[in-house]
């Protein structure tokens, strides 16, 4: 019996997955200047600090910071609050799987089919 138990509790730890899964709101910005550019006026500033070597970053709603894994996907959504799924780790690193509405959609996997249009009866 008291093997069962210690193997449960040495299996506990592997099984355990590093990363959370999580869904999140809140602005893309830049590790420089942080919850400063927390709006979409600081867009361009964000960007600005991004091509200087800023990381881009999430700031939630809340003030937490994450650290975004795909910098590319990260950029299309700059100046732009977002809502978004992912899997974080314990030091803040998220990976983020999808995002979801965002101020500006991004239209760059939602190509418009031609001669489908909707009219108003």
């Amino acid at each position: 019996m008291w093997i069962c138990f210690l193997a449960a509790v040495v299996a506990i730890p592997v099984l355990a997955s590093p990363r959370s899964l999580v869904r999140l709101e809140g602005w893309i910005v830049d590790s420089y200047c942080g919850a400063k550019n927390a709006n979409a006026e600081a867009a361009e500033n964000t960007l600005a600090c991004h091509k200087k070597g800023a990381k881009l970053i999430l700031i939630t709603t809340d003030g937490t910071s994450y650290d975004l894994e795909d910098q590319e996907q990260a950029l299309r959504h700059v100046g732009q609050k977002v809502q978004l799924f992912g899997m974080v780790d314990k030091d803040r690193n998220l990976k983020v799987g999808n995002y979801i509405g965002s101020d500006n959609k991004d239209t760059s996997k939602d190509e418009k089919k031609p001669g489908l249009t909707l009219k108003p009866r």
